[in-house]
This record gives structure tokens, sequence and C-alpha cells, in this order.
């Protein structure tokens, strides 16, 4: 079957790319700063996962591997995370059963019997990635490069030894986002990348936008919308302090 590199604009248009073709039981390797799991408890020691929070909301960028997993879409992720990644950077990542909060999870769901979904969930840094695996499909999400405080000239090495690396194996499938709220301004060396690495995958390029309305922001007064930033912006950087002291 020949290979395919599909190129998105939001990382959440990967779910509907899968819903769409009707796949199941991918294994993922998600390379990405944030893990995109966003209410989920992963045991890891049982390999099972549920849901924290009523997850009926929208699916977005933040949690659309929880809807796949719910949905037997994918079973198996292998998260790639780089120096600006991991859970320490990330304030609504992943609760695992280790965790103060995961421990708290735990409890409630002791009463309220969530459903579990089984998980092969594992965790690795970048520099100790060997490549994919037989049978594995690669995201990658372009802030795992390209993130909007690094500088151009890095972006552009990084890229490169990654395309030069040995690829014993080419997955099937290599889905690439660009996820604009989180990179560098540079459309350009995108396109370049995701060209330069359909020669070396010897991959169609597809460029995939899914025919659904993304959700308009909602309006709010200005007082409103000033509290909404207020609180926002001190839980999340009071979260991220927790996880970078280790608290989760």
């Amino acid at each position: 079957m020949p290979k395919k590199i599909i190129v998105m604009e939001h990382h959440d248009d990967l779910y509907h790319y899968w819903k769409i073709r009707k796949m199941s039981n991918i294994h993922l390797v998600h390379m990405d700063p944030h893990c995109d799991l966003y209410t989920a408890f992963i045991h890891q020691s049982d390999q099972y996962c549920f849901v924290t929070k009523n997850n009926a909301m929208q699916v977005h960028e933040g949690n659309f591997l929880v809807f796949a997993l719910k949905e037997g879409i994918t079973n198996k992720i292998k998260w790639v995370y780089d120096e600006y990644g991991a859970r320490k950077h990330d304030s609504f990542a992943v609760k695992f059963e280790t965790d103060f909060t995961g421990k708290l999870a735990l409890i409630k769901a002791f009463f309220k019997k969530p459903i579990k979904y089984p998980i092969d969930f594992t965790i690795q840094e970048y520099k100790d990635w060997q490549g994919p695996l037989e049978g594995e499909h690669l995201s990658l999400d372009w802030d795992f490069f390209a993130f909007r405080v690094k500088d151009e000239n890095k972006i552009l090495k990084e890229c490169q030894k990654f395309i030069e690396r040995n690829w014993d194996i080419i997955p099937e499938y290599t889905y690439v986002c660009y996820s604009q709220e989180y990179v560098h301004p540079s459309v350009v060396s995108f396109l370049e990348f995701v060209e330069s690495l359909s020669k070396v995958f010897g991959a169609e390029l597809v460029y995939f936008r899914p025919d659904i309305p993304r959700p308009a922001p909602r309006r709010y007064s200005f007082t409103r919308r000033l509290i909404r930033f207020v609180w926002y912006h001190a839980h999340t950087k009071s979260i991220l302090w927790l996880h970078r002291h280790g608290i989760f």
C-alpha cells in the first residue's frame, strides 16, 4: 500500500480524518509537546483509562485523543515529547494513578464507576526515540519543532536532522498538523518540511480539511471577558507552577 502524509491545519482534524475513514485499533506515535488527552486518567500499571470530567464537549485540539480512545480508533499511544513538552509544561495534562489528583480521581471512580477503556500508553523523550516501529502511525505537531519561542535557524536545523535520520521503517500513515496558535510564524518552513518528508518517505501528500464548521467564538461583555482572562491565566499559571515542581 502506498505511504501517505496527511497534512492538516488543526490537530483535532486528525480525529475527523480517522472517523470519516472508519479507522480503528491504530498504534500511534504522538510527537507533540502536549499529550492532547485533556480529562483523561490513565492507570499506567493496569493499562486502562477513563474520563475524569464530563467529556460531552466538542472535540478540540486538547482532547481529540480522548474521543479516539473512547471510540476504539486508537488503543495504543506512544507520546514522544521534546524540551518544551511533557506534563510539567502542560496545564491540561493527563492524570496518572501516582499523581495526587490521580488518587482523588481513583477514589471518585470507586463510587461513580466510569467506563474503562483499554490502552497501551507509554511516554518517551525525543532523544531516546529510535523511530517508528512496524505498524505504527506517526502523528507530528509542527510545534514539536517550531514552537513559537524557538529561533528559526534552530527550527530549520532540527527539521533537517529529523528528515535525515535513519528511517528503517516508514509509517504507512504520517499525520502533520500546523497548529498556528503555538508555532513560529513561518508557513513556508512548514510547507518545505512536509514536502521534504514526503520525498524521503516516498509518500503521497494529502491536504485534509474536514467539512465540519469550527465553533464560532462566544461573545462576552468587556467585564466578563476581563474576568475570564484573569481567571484563566491565574489558574493556568498556578497549575503549571505545581506541575513544574512535580505536583500533579
